[in-house]
């Protein structure tokens, strides 16, 4: 699982900068399998670039997890990988009827600014978007998560396509996407997909007026794309992946006036069919 918990502070392109946006402390709750290793090379590269104190967090559940070693021996080998690049790594071990409580939990009672966790892609015709852990953690965090679907992209992410669009993002996504890019220096495709939007708020004006900054800002090789040649978001999103053949796709929500999460199906559909892996950005 990959969650980010960010520091609830606004950004504005006024002032694009670093300071605003605290990557201080950092939870990765990891689990047996490949998606903990990407998470946790994420974390360790934002952690190189913003000096980050990461906590890698582990659930024993004592009635089911007979080889919760196993899950030992990671946080310890985080931990001595963390040392040997001089970033401080704290290993951290719960035991616990229910990881996804556990995690929501952990991230509410020590003030991190952010977590990452990492679920895999759910198939088309599931009804869960990132499974049972991954789902309750989006849904039920009070602080902001960036959440990876992986579907085995090779990382470091050589390029990323974000969009631009009420839709499909938000400022806080867009400048995710924007530190990881200054953290790994990937290729950074930013899609205009303003014209399929039907509610439209602020618009992205800002971001605009300051486009031509950012590349001082966080690396070269930011481009930005100007689209409306197809009928809807998915053909433009998939469109753009057979032109860049990205890694990654970096989307954001925002949750509505009760606080509840509702991904839109269009959303929904993208996540789900989108090659590589894909990052979504929720503030709490």
């Amino acid at each position: 699982m990959l969650i980010f918990l960010f520091h609830n502070t606004l950004w504005t392109m006024e002032n694009p900068d670093i300071g605003q946006f605290k990557f201080e402390k950092a939870l990765v709750p990891m689990a047996r399998g490949g998606r903990s290793t990407k998470v946790f090379r994420i974390a360790l590269d934002m952690a190189r670039e913003y000096s980050t104190e990461i906590t890698a967090f582990t659930v024993r559940d004592e009635k089911r997890d007979l080889l919760w070693t196993e899950k030992v021996n990671l946080i310890t080998e985080a931990y001595r990988v963390g040392k040997s690049m001089g970033l401080k790594v704290i290993p951290k071990i719960v035991s616990s009827d229910s990881t996804k409580v556990s995690i929501i939990k952990e991230s509410e009672a020590h003030s991190y600014d952010y977590i990452l966790i990492a679920t895999t892609r759910r198939s088309p015709l599931s009804g869960a978007l990132f499974g049972n852990i991954g789902d309750y953690v989006f849904t039920n965090s009070k602080v902001p998560v960036a959440m990876l679907s992986t579907k085995g992209a090779e990382y470091p992410y050589k390029s990323a396509i974000i969009p631009i669009s009420e839709t499909l993002s938000t400022r806080y996504s867009i400048l995710f996407a924007l530190h990881l890019k200054k953290a790994i220096k990937y290729s950074a495709y930013m899609m205009d997909l303003r014209k399929y939007d039907k509610k439209k708020t602020h618009g992205f004006k800002l971001l605009m007026d300051r486009f031509p900054q950012l590349s001082k800002i966080y690396g070269e090789n930011i481009s930005y794309a100007s689209t409306g040649r197809k009928s809807n978001v998915q053909e433009e999103i998939m469109s753009a992946w057979r032109q860049y053949r990205s890694d990654v796709l970096i989307l954001g929500i925002r949750p509505g006036p009760s606080g509840r999460i509702r991904v839109p199906l269009s959303m929904r559909s993208i996540i789900k069919q989108f090659p590589g892996d894909v990052i979504i950005v929720k503030r709490g």
